[in-house]
């Protein structure tokens, strides 16, 4: 047996190769980084994580036209982004003012939690250029809505793609994506500023020039706020709102083709939804979408909930599958991420490392069985880590035929209420069962129905589908006080 008494440079027991791109905490398969993109682009293009307020994108068309109409090649000229970002921050402490110093109701603006603060002195003016509401240079437009706003083709610039996404590090677009200089409006740029502005023209800011002016006194800015803010978009004197519903819709001139289609699709089906969980008395929210795009049924009651198929419009049954593929990758990824938790609880006070047989040995068959009778009021056919999935299937259930290329073609699926359903294996693992010991069922069961009954669901899809499949919004699991881990759920908001 040989022991070492001093560390030497020169004997390596291990070495590691090329350091991956990080992922996050969050994140920490790279499940998102790596998948998510993909299908975002598809599904939801041009609306983002980082995106999520639809009036920032008729607002900052109208910010880089009224400062190229008022303000560009004056005496007082400050450049275009100065301009811009003193409009922005106009909006921001404008509505915060307009609501008594609170953000917006259902939302806040980029910036609302300063701009709080700024308010309680309750200053007779601001200097909008003294004040820096968000970190980033070019405040949310750089930071989240520059790269949307450009594949939605409502600027003239060389790139008609750009990556639209947050990186992982900064939650911001990309330095390539903030480094490109926006000069110029598109027609659909114009028709966007034209709508804001005839929500706001009637305003002292915008009537009188207070945007060149340095100091911008607050009644002005509590004006402009009760028009330009967030949750203003709701009111009749909103002109903009038929414009963005057009955009998003991809109609009246917008873009359409492509992604853009897909966009308007999925936000057909969402209507679809809501409207159907609206008839059952159901509350419309992220669970509810899933379960109706994943299982085609929702629990409805209060009490005991029961499940009521749904049935779907021929027309949205190839987005429908599309959003299958993208819970069939959040399912997958809550067990494979439960595994990865598992293993990250044996091995946290493990500095030095475990020995396999060791590390095999934390996941106790018999502790397994018996969790598995606990959990579910069954016993299982034979030893664990002896059955196959399709051992396991077959005792949920569901029975796989030979190939899944060939028989019927048909869906292969567990009843939403099922105690083997995806669903509520997810539950089981996101209530707290990746940190039991005995919780790996839970884990394997969930791989193994998600991995073989996606596949057969989304087989009417193209299969890079499946490949591609994501969860745009999920962020699995988090680190608690050092001690435990924990899940939360994202809605698509």
């Amino acid at each position: 047996m040989y022991q070492f008494t001093e560390p030497s440079d020169a004997i390596q027991l291990l070495r590691w190769n090329k350091e991956l791109p990080s992922a996050s905490a969050a994140d920490p398969l790279g499940l998102n980084l790596r998948v998510s993109a993909r299908l975002a682009n598809e599904l939801l293009h041009c609306i983002t994580s980082i995106t999520p307020r639809a009036r920032y994108y008729s607002f900052f068309p109208w910010a880089f036209e009224d400062y190229r109409e008022s303000e560009h090649g004056t005496p007082k000229d400050r450049g275009r982004i100065p301009g811009v970002l003193a409009r922005e921050r106009a909006m921001v402490l404008g509505a915060v003012l307009h609501h008594d110093g609170r953000p917006c109701e259902g939302g806040a603006l980029g910036g609302s939690d300063p701009a709080s603060t700024l308010a309680k002195g309750k200053k007779k003016s601001y200097d909008l250029l003294a004040w820096r509401h968000l970190k980033a240079a070019e405040g949310q437009f750089g930071a989240a809505y520059k790269g949307s706003l450009i594949n939605l083709g409502i600027f003239k610039t060389d790139s008609d793609e750009v990556d639209e996404e947050a990186t992982v590090d900064t939650a911001e677009l990309d330095e390539s994506v903030q480094a490109i200089e926006i000069i110029e409006l598109s027609s659909l740029g114009q028709r966007l500023a034209q709508a804001f502005a005839q929500s706001v023209r009637r305003t002292k800011y915008v009537s009188e020039g207070w945007a060149q002016k340095k100091l911008v006194d607050a009644d002005v800015l509590k004006q402009f706020g009760s028009r330009a803010g967030l949750c203003e978009i709701g009111g009749k004197s909103a002109s903009d709102r038929d414009v963005l519903r057009s955009m998003f819709f991809a109609r009246d001139g917008f873009r359409a083709t492509g992604s853009h289609g897909r966009r308007r699709m999925s936000l057909l089906l969402v209507l679809e939804c809501i409207g159907q969980a609206q008839a059952l008395g159901v509350s419309f929210d992220n669970s509810v979408f899933s379960d109706i795009c994943y299982f085609g049924e929702t629990l409805a009651g209060e009490e005991k909930p029961k499940p009521v198929a749904i049935t779907l419009p021929q027309k949205l049954s190839d987005v429908t599958e599309r959003w299958r593929a993208y819970h069939s990758h959040n399912y997958l990824a809550v067990a494979l991420q439960s595994f990865l938790v598992a293993l990250a609880r044996i091995l946290r006070d493990r500095p030095g490392g475990i020995a396999r047989a060791d590390l095999l040995s934390q996941f106790s068959s018999p502790a397994i069985t018996a969790r598995f009778k606990e959990l579910f009021g069954r016993d299982l056919p034979g030893e664990f880590f002896d059955l196959t999935p399709r051992d396991m299937l077959a005792f949920a259930g569901v029975t796989l035929p030979k190939s899944l290329d060939g028989g019927s073609g048909g869906i292969l699926a567990l009843p939403i209420a099922s105690p083997f359903s995806e669903r509520n294996l997810e539950s089981d693992l996101i209530d707290g069962e990746a940190n039991d010991a005995a919780g790996r069922p839970s884990m394997r069961q969930g791989m193994a129905t998600t991995a073989c009954c996606s596949g057969s669901r989304a087989a009417s899809t193209s299969t890079s589908w499946i490949c591609c499949a994501s969860a745009r919004f999920r962020r699995a699991t988090r680190r608690r006080a050092g001690a435990s881990w924990s899940w939360r759920r994202r809605s698509a908001s």
